[in-house]
């Protein structure tokens, strides 16, 4: 899950109030890094607007249970032809 901008995410930690200006530091540092792996997934969830992330998100689970699901159902299938 992505933040829209490395901006924004400083933007809504520093309003929550709940990070000391190095912890600040280091969870951007490390959002930076996070960032630059997003290629290496199969899945990137842009959090612009929770609602559509979390939509995101619920259809990704859905996806991955139906798939395995389906592998499973396949299997049993062809043992018992």
């Amino acid at each position: 899950i992505l933040p829209p901008s490395i901006n924004e995410l400083k933007n809504r930690l520093t309003s929550r109030l709940t990070e000391s200006k190095s912890s600040l530091n280091l969870r951007l540092s490390k959002a930076k890094e996070d960032c630059q792996t997003a290629l290496e997934y199969d899945y990137v969830i842009l959090n612009n607007d929770f609602q559509t992330a979390l939509t995101d998100f619920n259809s990704i689970i859905t996806s991955n249970t139906l798939k395995n699901n389906s592998y499973l159902n396949l299997k049993d299938f062809l043992k018992n032809l």
